[in-house]
């Protein structure tokens, strides 16, 4: 018999109890709290007192903010507790569409399981996608100086907001009161290698008569760290294609004289470049010695890490403006407008990457080992031969490519808002934001690198004699780095771009009022979501030998929404929240009608009891519908071949896709046993079904290496791509516990306030029916590397204490994450091997002196430290040796910042 939703609950909440009592932690909640009343709170239309909230709301105000040392929003959004396996940092190898960009994910979820809110209305999602397919609001676009508050429903909102908000809703709250002017500066470096990052920031509110408006601006600046610059990087990223390469070639014309007694040597082999024993960062990957040091069958082994980057350069500029404009005592026009541009410059990669369609090289070609020059210094050599190159262009010995993401977003609102009769009010606006996002990279073209190789290469080759009247021979041997000419370098690399753009159009309108006791909101609204895709001829005609081409395409939808929340009181100490949404995708997607159940039960002056059921959904993005998805490369393990490698993963759209469903409960307590201190304690359970994915292209290689959809060389029978779609096939059942507390004591040596949050997660299982036996995984404290999940630590915490005194002021803050397994399968690994990724502890500690220099005057002047006891992320065995999605790279960083109000 299945247990009750109620007591499988309180088990979640038992477990979690005994398991966080030693890490409670919390941001601190605004010093007003107690004074604020009828406000609007994340998750409701309807304006009550924040502390009546019936659901899990955590607040982080710009106090919060700036105590936490982070110098940028996204820094501090990486390190809220329940936001597990987000994007937010350089990653070439798992995000390469995203660089520049972040995100948030909630519960681990997903990334297009959070929504987004800036003043509780929508924004555009980002043009980028994740390597996964999902899609979110690049919260990098955000001015930090603008936002005045950070409020986290951690409980599902379709019921109030629709679509996206399975896992809950991150709102910014701007600070549209704001009043004088405000210029900040702050500069950070690590103290190992120097990487900076500046920050320059102003803030301006000024009104005359019924207009007020506030602007501001921030400028950002950020240096790069090399993969080099980091122990923890080295080893961890080789590759079998690299120059010097290898030739493959059919092994029956060596001379039998040549081979060793006892020695069986392949029908097709491939023979290493002699040079690649000396060459930069190359190593022979021997199979079989034939003529040591002349003749070894195997591969020339490349270690590529150094090319990369652990932090890319990065320049951002944010602006944003609000206007609020009091037309009458009763009507009040606003307006937001925001623009925001970041750049990612300099993005280093590989001088060229691994030519995926092994180039034909002929016995004519003069560079070639099998052609005249091996025949000609091997006593009784081989006959005269063709091959096919294994390799790339170039290697380490030439400069690292340079790529660029550039990112750009507008939004404008204009809204109405203002008395209605009888206490109710009206919320009207429309809302258009739109997304630019730009990806260069650097690649060979196939034509040309072939034409080369035959010797038909260069701007200036019109003759039709391989190698005469002005065509050149490509060398692909190890001494091509340096013989080749410039020229025919410069020729045979092109530049892939890929240009999206996405947009938002959203009307709506809200009416909020009281029937009597009973407080009732109505609303209606309408969008439109656009994305476009443009790319090059190149990428178009599938051109590149490392990037497979994709399609350019536009598409669109419409979306019609209408709800209904209710707040009814039941008795003097209990109340419930009643919320019921329609949402209307069209044809293509269909429908979905979610409601929500709150209550809140005072049982005392110091215990608040609250639960919530309701159901949500996420619609499939045009993303995952349109199939022009961005083609990536992952590394996959092979079987057949026993080894990782990069391989190209073409994922394919669904216009046939369901709309993700959940349901979601939250069981909580809100304890408060003595003045200025209070805890809070929730019980969550979060299940998911109809989960889009964009199937595993690992699980299909491990579920049957000769997958229809796996396309291998016909030679050497190495996968070269693998095909996915996008499709309804997983399942989520989530659950855990959340506990916050904040204490603040006041003593004759100044105020303490002891503060924090912490995250637990008790299951995470997970169902894979994209392949032919479904896989149950338990996602739980494990990197998840091998399915459609993300990296998830059971447990996450951050405890904070803060000490002022007059004008003196301290933090340190402690950031804790657990240990977790590693699934990610390596070269020798069985499949199902698992090792584990130690627990991450970092201390944060900041002073900071605020002087008033007149009555309208002050200024403010922090020092602090990020990871104070340098602590290098726990090891990964995979690209770039940590684990992207957690944990940061850079080490012990410094900093010092300055603001001046007045």
């Amino acid at each position: 018999m299945r247990q009750s939703i109620l007591s499988r609950s309180i088990h979640v909440l038992s477990i979690g109890l005994l398991a966080a009592m030693p890490a409670w932690s919390q941001e601190p909640l605004p010093d007003d709290l107690e004074d604020l009343e009828e406000v609007l709170v994340t998750g409701s239309f309807i304006r009550r007192d924040v502390e009546k909230s019936p659901s899990p709301v955590e607040l982080f105000n710009r106090a919060s903010l700036e105590s936490s040392g982070s110098a940028t929003l996204t820094d501090f959004v990486k390190d809220i507790t329940l936001n597990l396996g987000s994007e937010f940092q350089t990653d070439t190898f798992t995000q390469n569409a995203t660089q520049g960009t972040a995100s948030v994910n909630l519960r681990g979820l997903g990334l297009g399981s959070t929504l987004v809110l800036i003043n509780g209305k929508r924004s555009t999602l980002s043009a980028s996608a994740a390597n996964d397919g999902q899609t979110f609001v690049d919260i990098n676009s955000f001015p930090q100086i603008m936002v005045e508050q950070v409020e986290v429903l951690k409980e599902g909102a379709a019921a109030t907001y629709g679509s996206d908000a399975v896992a809950g809703v991150i709102n910014f709250i701007l600070n549209e009161d704001f009043e004088g002017f405000e210029l900040t500066g702050g500069y950070q470096t690590t103290t190992q290698d120097n990487q900076e990052d500046m920050n320059l920031g102003a803030l301006w509110g000024f009104g005359s008569g019924d207009t007020h408006v506030v602007i501001g601006a921030n400028y950002f600046k950020r240096t790069p760290l090399y993969a080099g610059e980091r122990d923890f990087t080295r080893g961890t990223g080789t590759s079998d294609a690299g120059n010097p390469g290898a030739f493959l070639f059919d092994t029956s014309i060596i001379p039998p004289i040549l081979i060793p007694p006892g020695v069986t040597v392949p029908p097709f082999a491939p023979l290493i470049d002699p040079a690649c024993s000396g060459a930069p960062k190359s190593t022979p990957n021997i199979q079989l010695s034939v003529i040591p040091g002349v003749v070894d069958i195997g591969t020339c082994q490349m270690d590529f890490i150094d090319a990369f980057d652990l932090v890319t350069e990065e320049e951002r500029i944010q602006t944003m403006a609000i206007i609020n404009h009091r037309i009458n005592d009763s009507l009040n026009f606003y307006s937001e407008i925001l623009y925001s541009e970041i750049e990612s410059s300099n993005v280093r990669t590989t001088a060229s990457f691994p030519l995926l369609d092994f180039p034909y090289v002929p016995a004519t070609n003069p560079y070639s080992p099998l052609g005249t020059n091996l025949a000609n210094n091997v006593t009784g050599g081989f006959l005269v031969t063709d091959t096919f190159y294994i390799g790339r262009a170039l290697g380490m010995g030439s400069r690292p490519a340079e790529g660029s993401r550039e990112n750009s977003t507008q939004r404008i609102v204009l809204g109405l808002e203002g008395d209605l009769r009888d206490d109710w009010t009206f919320d009207t606006s429309v809302q258009y934001s739109i997304n630019d996002y730009e990806l260069r990279n650097t690649d060979v073209l196939e034509d040309r690198f072939q034409a080369a190789l035959l010797g038909f290469g260069g701007a200036g080759c019109t003759g039709g004699t391989p190698g005469a009247g002005g065509c050149l021979y490509w060398n692909p041997t190890g001494q091509g780095q340096t013989s080749n000419p410039a020229s025919l370098i410069s020729w045979v690399l092109g530049e892939a771009v890929v240009e999206r753009e996405s947009s938002l159009f959203t009307a709506d309108a809200v009416v909020s009022g009281a029937f009597g006791d009973i407080g009732a909101a109505f609303g209606v609204q309408y969008r439109k979501e656009t994305l476009e895709q443009e790319v090059d001829p190149n990428y178009a005609a599938d051109n590149y030998a490392f990037f497979v081409g994709g399609e350019a395409f536009d598409d669109a939808q419409d979306v019609w929404a209408v709800f209904s929340e209710f707040v009814i009181p039941m008795g003097d100490s209990v109340e419930a929240q009643v919320a019921l949404r329609y949402e209307d995708y069209g044809e293509n997607v269909g429908d979905s009608i979610d409601p929500k159940i709150a209550l809140r039960w005072d049982v005392s002056d110091s215990v608040t009891l609250r639960g919530s059921a309701s159901t949500s959904f996420r619609a499939p993005s045009l993303h995952q519908q349109s199939g022009g998805a961005i083609v990536f490369l992952d590394e996959i393990f092979d079987p057949v071949v026993g080894q990782s490698n990069f391989t190209a993963i073409r994922p394919r759209g669904n216009d046939d896709l369901d709309p993700e469903e959940a349901v979601s409960y939250n069981i909580g307590v809100v304890f408060k046993p003595i003045d200025r201190m209070t805890a809070t304690l929730d019980a969550w359970k979060i299940e998911v079904d109809d989960v889009i994915i964009k199937e595993s292209a690992q699980a299909i290689v491990n579920a049957n290496p000769v997958d229809a959809r796996i396309t291998r060389n016909p030679l050497l029978g190495s996968i070269q791509m693998i095909e996915t779609r996008y499709i309804n096939s997983g399942e989520i059942d989530t659950q855990g516990i959340d506990l916050t507390l904040s204490y603040d004591w006041d003593t004759s040596a100044g105020l303490f306030r002891l503060s924090g949050n912490s995250t637990f997660v008790d299951k995470y299982e997970l169902i894979d029916k994209s392949v032919s036996i479904p896989q149950t995984v338990d996602g739980a404290g494990s990197r998840n590397y091998n399915n459609f999940a993300r990296s998830i630590p059971d447990w996450r915490a951050r405890l904070s204490l803060d000490w002022q005194m007059e004008a003196h002021s301290v933090n340190a803050t402690v950031n804790y994450i657990d240990s977790y397994e590693d699934d990610q399968i390596n070269t020798g690994e069985l499949p199902g091997t698992t090792t584990r990724i130690d627990s991450w502890t970092t201390l944060n500690l900041q002073y900071a002196y605020m002087m008033t220099l007149s009555d309208d005057q002050e200024l403010t002047m922090t020092l602090g430290v990020l990871n104070a006891t340098d602590e290098d992320p726990p090891e990964v065995n995979t690209n770039m040796g940590f684990d992207t999605k957690i944990h940061d790279p850079r080490g012990r960083m410094v900093y010092a910042r300055i603001k001046y109000a007045f």
